[in-house]
């Protein structure tokens, strides 16, 4: 299959211009086949998605890995289309802000172990109590299943709350951003995200050693 990140642009950029033009997106059945074309179609929807999430992890602790991040998360995303995993555009999506996310986390626990080991008086023997090697329950699910979990979860709420939890943790809008893009006053953007929000945790009860570790990911 074709690698859909071989462009040129300035990536710092394309998700802002994504925003102010409509993207018409490719279909995962078409995506499937590995044609380039539609990968090429598809890169400006992913990568503000892939940027946001590897961003709003990484941005005050390591700036200069985000794009690699979210290029590498698009990368195992494709790959995952490839093998027909992947049942529609939407669920891609979210599979690409799991990896992302994931990741930068992982970045951050070797980075941390890193800083650790070097700040130690003592050599270490072993690397159990390390964050790379104590994921939590979100670590131990497949990035697939997890995206389809995520999806789920979504698609069960109101569609009021489903387009604004999208834009505010998917498409990284601000809420002053999605109050302006939807002409809706702000305090009714942060009410209908915490309604959507309880209604996940109420959900997330049926599996209570996920809700934690969701509503950390969630920040």
């Amino acid at each position: 299959m074709t690698s859909p990140v071989h462009k040129t642009q300035d990536l710092r950029h394309l998700g802002i211009k994504c925003r102010l033009r409509k993207v018409e997106l490719p279909s995962i059945e078409w995506l499937q086949t590995g044609d380039s074309r539609a990968w090429d179609a598809a890169f400006p929807s992913l990568w503000p998605l892939a940027w946001s999430a590897a961003n709003r992890r990484l941005s005050h602790f390591s700036p200069g890995i985000v794009e690699d991040i979210a290029i590498e998360a698009i990368r195992e995303a494709a790959e995952q289309v490839d093998q027909r995993r992947v049942e529609s555009y939407e669920m891609l999506r979210r599979l690409t802000v799991v990896i992302a996310n994931r990741r930068a986390l992982d970045h951050i626990r070797r980075m941390s172990a890193l800083q650790r080991a070097a700040q130690a008086t003592e050599p270490l023997e072993g690397h159990e109590d390390l964050p790379t090697n104590t994921p939590g329950p979100f670590d131990r699910l497949d990035s697939v299943d997890l995206a389809r979990f995520l999806t789920d979860l979504a698609d069960n709420l109101p569609p009021n709350q489903r387009l604004l939890l999208k834009g505010f943790y998917l498409e990284g809008l601000r809420q002053a951003e999605l109050a302006e893009k939807y002409s809706m006053p702000i305090g009714t953007i942060g009410a209908t995200l915490s309604r959507a929000l309880e209604a996940i945790q109420k959900e997330l009860l049926k599996h209570p050693e996920l809700m934690q570790e969701l509503k950390e990911r969630l920040r």
